[in-house]
């Protein structure tokens, strides 16, 4: 198994505003223009940062018309279990009873970390036990979670998700060694190179990382991630429990030639989740450096872009700034055990899961259906003529940028890019952006396809 294993949990390019990139960025304008329903297709994005970066700038004041837009989030994902992050993820977001800070902090915790603090593994199983009602029942879900919609998957789907969800719950952390299993995977993936690991560690950070764009990872925190599995430690807290989340089961043959189930950590060991929120920012005094290093590091810089995000939502927007953005106005406090589905009830997370994306793309309810569909670095091949059929007249297709596969070389990444330029406009989308990916193939970080017609 190489660096990357079969299934991904966190995405390969900074978080996007989707509603900046549907067609001449107008869902509700001044001249009292509307698209009642706005569809938005995510494939194989493997975590839900361009929907909070999208639902966080939907209340944003400057964006009022546009929250009055339906918005249906589509979510295709070849594995359940990346479904189930998504939905703690989000829930994290959406969940009033957090403050601003520990918000933040647990949500990075579960993002991208190994290993969880006892407080967040019990906010874990506490939810687990939640979605298990909600993956049970739709009736409950609906109730429980109005702005996820199951309703699409089937129902041997479900009990799979009920079976992820229940191990999620479980406080037995003998059952899931994370520790030893990122070890294994280690050794696997560095060979000889084990005995030099944090040279290996370091070279990869400044020889492929840095230079593709991810400039402010700093040499302990890549370092922490690469040997343990820990990105982002915030807190002085002990990091000792094992982040279920990030487990998934994989097929193996015993030593008794039967073929079993095993359940273990198959995910990046390489990248890392630094790329959606870490490595970009407005913020230019995050990019200072003293005698030639950066001051501040990837935590810093998905502290303050998630802090941005949030401070648009309803329950942080009355944040006192001179108490360093902790307090909160008494009267924007709500009950523990609430969503905020004030801000988001014109919003819906229906999830799909499939492998094959030609299924989907067949089922005529579909036809016609979306504005806007995002495909991930490792779903490219799903830039099929067949998308055609699924899109409306005037509609983007965004496809990732395999940049930060940094097992690729250059001249890869860059043939890739061109391939799929050139597909894309085969299918007569018009391409927009840098194209000069031979000379400069860490140029973008998603190619942007307009269907025109």
């Amino acid at each position: 198994m190489d660096g990357y294993g079969n299934i991904s949990w966190w995405g390969f390019s900074p978080a996007l505003n989707l509603i900046d990139y549907l067609p001449s960025r107008e869902i509700n304008n001044d001249k009292g223009d509307t698209h009642s329903e706005v569809n938005i297709l995510l494939v194989n994005n493997h975590d839900p940062r361009n929907i909070i970066n999208t639902l966080c700038n939907l209340c944003d004041p400057k964006n009022q018309s546009q929250s009055r837009t339906k918005i249906n989030f589509y979510v295709l994902e070849p594995f359940v279990e990346q479904v189930g992050r998504y939905m703690l993820l989000l829930n994290v977001i959406l969940d009033a009873s957090f403050g601003l800070q520990e918000k933040i902090e647990t949500f990075l915790e579960l993002y991208g970390n190994s290993l969880l603090r006892n407080p967040t593994a019990e906010y874990v199983s506490q939810q687990s036990a939640k979605f298990i009602e909600a993956v049970t029942d739709l009736d409950q879900c609906k109730e429980l979670f109005p702005i996820y919609d199951l309703s699409i998957l089937k129902h041997k789907e479900r009990d799979y998700l009920e079976g992820t969800l229940k191990f999620w719950r479980s406080t037995d952390n003998h059952n899931f060694q994370i520790h030893k299993m990122w070890d294994y995977r280690n050794r696997e993936y560095l060979g000889p190179r084990y005995d030099v690991k944090e040279n290996t560690f370091d070279w990869d950070r400044i020889m492929r990382l840095v230079e593709r764009g991810a400039k402010v990872i700093h040499k302990e925190e890549y370092e922490s991630f690469r040997s343990k599995g820990v990105a982002f430690e915030s807190r002085s807290g002990d990091y000792n429990v094992p982040n279920r989340t990030t487990s998934s089961p994989i097929v193996v043959t015993d030593a008794r030639a039967d073929r079993v189930m095993k359940r273990g950590y198959f995910g990046d060991i390489v990248t890392g989740p630094f790329i959606g929120f870490g490595i970009e920012t407005e913020n230019e005094d995050l990019y200072k450096k003293a005698n030639n290093m950066y001051i501040h590091n990837s935590l810093d810089v998905a502290t303050h872009n998630l802090q941005e995000l949030l401070k648009k939502l309803k329950c942080h927007k009355k944040i006192i700034e001179e108490a360093n953005l902790t307090e909160v106005d008494e009267e924007n406090e709500t009950e523990s055990d609430t969503l905020l589905t004030d801000d988001f009830s014109n919003v819906s997370v229906k999830f799909i899961y499939g492998k094959d994306m030609k299924y989907f793309l067949t089922k005529e309810k579909f036809k016609n259906s979306f504005d806007l569909v995002h495909v991930a670095s490792d779903g490219a091949s799903f830039l099929d003529e067949s998308l055609t059929n699924i899109l409306k007249q005037k509609s983007t297709v965004l496809v990732e940028s395999p940049k930060y596969i940094i097992d690729l070389k250059p001249e890869q990444v860059a043939s890739i890019l061109q391939t799929l330029k050139k597909r894309g406009e085969d299918f007569g989308f018009n391409y927009f952006g840098f194209s000069d990916f031979e000379q400069k193939p860490f140029e973008v970080n998603v190619l942007h396809f307009l269907k025109s017609i």
